[in-house]
């Protein structure tokens, strides 16, 4: 946190608390009093920058550490501090947000909380209000991270620098006794009888004696194998996160001769990936990178012995887990991307999010379930687990099929106390499940390689080889005998009726089933888009789904002989596997987890809901309640009551924000993770989240035209009824008409909606009915960057040749009337009056004279330090995006633009200018993970 000296009669800190979740934290600072000045009417000087300075929406970053005061979760992130209320831990409610830089780690010391800066910055918050912590004092240290106290003195671990002794009896100023070098990376310390205990990186664990607290004396040393990342005392023995190796457990009686006790992994820990460790009593948490928690009993210091473990989603991909922190019920930990995630750890044997289990290894990929059962494919070990699922919340174990037995590797069926399984290589298995607590493999069928997906209707069993499906009779489940075959590679099958329906490489094939001995071709239907590998189909009606390598495909077969393709959504999402409950379709996508879509226009899917998870791979409907097998995390249940616990409905960072954009009301965030996130800006330094919008891929800003909202998502327009801003619905869509590219800007005039396809295209819709849209035409032009309306006239920047003009006076049929050859590489364009004002790359700041729109002609030029991107006007000033800062440009004199000042980097949080927007008196700042706001109503006194 940056701290600012100044002489005033008073400085006076206001937190601001709103229960939206969404704060201002701002210092109000008046201006100074010159007592002595002999010039009294002379102007103050301005004031200085806030040191807490008003949040911006999406500013939350990568979370680093958590700590834990009550029922306040402080929680420190890339950009700062965030309070939050975890008295539900599930839902926790943002309270406040105190920006500063980068916040490494926290630690709380009764009513105080040291917060360790990235930037070298030890601040020493009062947290005697939680919600609303204040600044006491900093110092500048290297890179500090979390603080071992006794007493009054806080040893500081700092990376290269070693130990730092620090006196914070006066937290108003706390002060710098002394170093300590370490001779490795200090990275974290753990005070105990005496003792301070520092993992010092390359040179393993360090003892140092403090009976004088000022004055550590070296007394110990042991050297781990690898990098020493966390240290942990309990009585004679030190638990030490050694880095992509194991957990030491070192013997410190003799402080001068530590001694290796055990160098410990086992299953669990696969990757060796743990970097951080807590004690519970005689409980070890180890926190691993790819595995999450894992928990052991340490009742025997030397035998550990895992009792349980818990994966949470902040462990998938992007998710990295940095820090965590407990009380007597719950853990928190703090992820890259996904913020806090809480674990339940009352019983700390076995710790898991609630309506999950973890499973014995990775690769739970397959799952079905009856009644008070859940049976689970564990692929890695070949094992059908049974689980016993009376209270849902915490699924608990019953059995498993014998170690050595592949029981299962692929899919499984449960009917009737059998479970009916594909094990790859092995065929297909028939396991009874009569004794829950002992399943057995009781037949098996084998007819060669790759057994994948599998379906059963009535007696009859449908098995899909890597060339063949295999119709086996089941009516003695002990003795099935094959029915029939039929040679084609398919990746899945869906049998209803006398028709199976099978997803192959590049084709739906349905074939006539009614005698299994004699399968005949019914139709063939090669996909539009070419050879594609497909991975799931399911059926609702007279449609097919099929979920391919990057599509969802919907087939109207109401006439088997005839399928017809009636909707296909190009994505990056994978659709492992599918089911369909009333009017959604549940589709698992891998690292995308479990996404719904609401089919209630079977032709139309919309997709209403994310829930992330660590790879997403099975899906099955009973009895009210989706079941899910992900690769990493396990076993989960969704229902209604669980969502609360698996669903990101609030994003708690934002991954890549592509556009920004505001109406009179609204905030739109176009983010290519999350997909279009909206808030409520009725205020803009307190915007609202409302709600998001779940989108494969955006670039272009939306349209806010009345209560519809347009969106140009990757490669279709799609139309929103926003009456209810927090649950919009979808009306319809409309696909892109070139085929080779995203739709990156989208306009509006009247009806009709102009679109940038591929920066090679401009392509016309008709939006009169938008519950119709309508494609109307395309036609290529070279690299158009965007567009811009102004009255009859459509500008668009292009980086070939300028500025185009279009006359769209007949809105249907633009024509092309002017070119303005601009000297630079041209992004962003806008008009007011006869002017119209693009940036221009390399070449800054063009003023382009539209009086002759035929002819535009420039007539000043403003040549900015860096990439002019993006322009925006108030009164007789232009901002420009300068690929970083943010120029300011007097144009008052058109023909000689002149800089007015410049809003460094520095006073947006170091991050680069990608955009900016202007709505009234505000000026917004796009960033690569969110925005800033300032008040530009007095261009002399800009501020956040």
């Amino acid at each position: 946190m940056r701290t600012f000296l100044k002489k005033s009669i008073l400085v006076l800190a206001i937190p601001l608390l709103t229960s939206c979740g969404l704060v201002k934290a701002e210092l109000f600072l008046p201006e100074t009093l010159d007592l002595d000045s002999s010039e009294p009417s002379s102007p103050p000087p301005p004031p200085p920058p806030a040191v807490l300075k008003q949040d911006a929406w999406g500013y939350g970053g990568t979370t680093y550490d958590v700590a834990l005061s009550g029922s306040i979760l402080l929680a420190g992130s890339s950009r700062g501090l965030t309070i939050l209320d975890v008295t539900d831990p599930y839902v926790p409610t943002e309270l406040n947000k105190l920006k500063g830089s980068s916040v490494n780690r926290l630690t709380k010391v009764n009513d105080l909380l040291f917060v360790a800066n990235s930037s070298g910055a030890l601040d020493l918050y009062d947290i005697s209000t939680p919600q609303s912590p204040v600044l006491q004092s900093t110092l500048m240290l290297s890179f500090p991270q979390r603080v071992a106290t006794q007493g009054s003195i806080a040893y500081v671990p700092d990376n290269a620098s070693g130990i730092r002794v620090v006196d914070f009896s006066d937290p108003a100023s706390i002060q710098l006794v002394t170093t300590v070098d370490t001779n490795g990376n200090a990275v974290s310390a753990q005070v105990d009888g005496g003792y301070l205990y520092v993992a010092d990186d390359f040179q393993g664990l360090k003892i140092f004696d403090i009976s004088t607290p000022t004055a550590p004396t070296l007394v110990g040393t042991y050297l781990t194998g690898d990098d020493a990342l966390d240290v942990k005392v309990k009585g004679d023995y030190a638990y030490i996160a050694v880095s992509w190796s194991s957990i030491d457990i070192v013997d410190i009686t003799n402080k001068a001769s530590p001694a290796l006790a055990l160098s410990y992994m086992d299953y669990f820990n696969y990757y060796n990936g743990v970097e951080k460790l807590e004690i519970q009593g005689n409980h070890l948490l180890a926190m691993d990178y790819y595995n999450g928690l894992i928990v052991y009993d340490i009742s025997n210091p030397v035998n550990p012995v895992t009792t349980g473990s818990a994966v949470p989603f902040a462990t998938r991909w992007w998710g990295q887990p940095y820090g965590f922190v407990t009380n007597s019920t719950h853990l928190f930990l703090a992820s890259e991307t996904y913020g806090v995630t809480t674990l339940d750890i009352s019983n700390i044997t076995a710790p898991h999010i609630p309506y999950s289990y973890r499973g014995v290894n990775w690769w739970t990929n397959s799952v079905d379930a009856s009644g008070n059962r859940a049976y689970v494919c564990e692929n890695d070990w070949g094992r059908l687990t049974i689980l016993d699922i009376s209270n849902p919340a915490h699924p608990t174990y019953l059995g498993e099929t014998p170690q050595g037995v592949t029981a299962c590797s692929r899919e499984i069926i449960y009917d009737n106390n059998y479970v009916y399984a594909t094990a790859n290589n092995g065929g297909m298995n028939v396991i009874s499940v009569s004794n829950p607590t002992s399943p057995t493999v009781v037949a098996t069928l084998d007819h060669g390689s790759g057994a994948r997906k599998i379906v059963k209707q009535g007696n009859f069993v449908y098995v899909v080889y890597d060339s063949w499906l295999y119709i086996y009779n089941v009516t003695t489940p002990t003795a099935p005998t094959l029915a029939g075959s039929y040679g084609y590679y398919a990746h899945d099958v869906y049998v209803e009726g006398n028709y199976a329906y099978l997803a192959g490489n590049s084709t739906l094939r349905i074939v006539n089933i009614s005698n299994p001995a004699s399968v005949t071709l019914v139709a063939n239907y090669n996909y539009p888009s070419g050879a594609i590998t497909t991975y799931s189909i399911t059926k609702s009606g007279n449609y097919v789904y099929v979920g391919g390598n990057e599509n969802l495909g919907v087939f109207d077969v109401s006439t088997p002989a005839s399928p017809s393709l009636v909707y296909k959504t190009t994505n990056t999402d994978v659709p492992e596997n599918t089911v369909i409950v009333g009017s959604k379709l549940y589709s698992c996508n891998y690292d995308n987890g479990l996404q719904i879509f609401d089919i209630s226009n079977p032709a139309l899917p919309v997709l209403t809901e994310v829930y992330p998870m660590g790879g997403c791979l099975g899906v099955q409907a009973k009895d009210g309640n989706i079941y899910l097998a992900d690769e990493s995390t396990g076993f989960k249940i969704l229902n209604e009551d669980s969502k609360r616990y698996l669903r990101l409905n609030k994003p708690t960072t934002i991954m890549s924000l592509s556009s920004l954009s505001t109406s009179s009301s609204k905030a739109y965030l176009a983010d290519s993770f999350f997909g279009m996130i909206i808030l409520d800006n009725t205020k803009p330094e307190q915007p609202e989240y409302l709600t998001r919008i779940e989108l494969y891929s955006i670039v272009a800003p939306p349209i806010e035209d009345g209560n519809t909202l347009y969106v140009a998502d990757q490669f279709v327009l799609k139309a929103y009824n926003m009456t209810n801003p927090k649950s919009p619905v979808a009306l319809s869509a409309a696909s892109r008409m070139a085929t080779n590219g995203y739709l990156n800007s989208i306009e509006k005039s009247g009806s009709i909606i102009y679109a940038v396809e591929s920066n090679t295209h401009l392509s016309i819709y008709d939006a009169s009915n938008p519950a119709n849209l309508t494609p109307l035409s395309t036609t290529a032009y070279a690299s158009i960057r965007n567009l811009h309306i102004s009255g009859d006239k459509l500008l668009a920047p292009s980086s070939a040749v300028g500025l185009r003009v279009f006359d769209i006076s007949t809105p249907a049929s633009p024509t092309l009337m002017g070119t303005y050859n601009s000297p630079g590489s041209a992004f962003h364009v806008i008009q007011e009056g006869s002017l119209a004002y693009l940036a221009d790359g390399s070449l800054g700041l063009q003023v382009v004279d539209m009086t002759n729109p035929a002819a535009p002609v420039a007539i000043g030029t403003y040549n900015t330090p860096g990439t002019a991107q993006m322009v925006a006007k108030k009164d007789n000033y232009v901002f420009v995006a300068d690929a970083g800062h943010v120029e300011i440009v007097d144009v008052s004199t058109p023909t000689a633009p002149v800089l007015k000042r410049t809003l460094n980097k520095s006073e947006f949080g170091n991050k680069n200018a990608k955009g900016v927007t202007i709505r009234g008196n505000y000026l917004y700042i796009q960033l690569y993970n969110g925005y800033e706001v300032f008040d530009i109503s007095d261009i002399d006194n800009i501020h956040q």
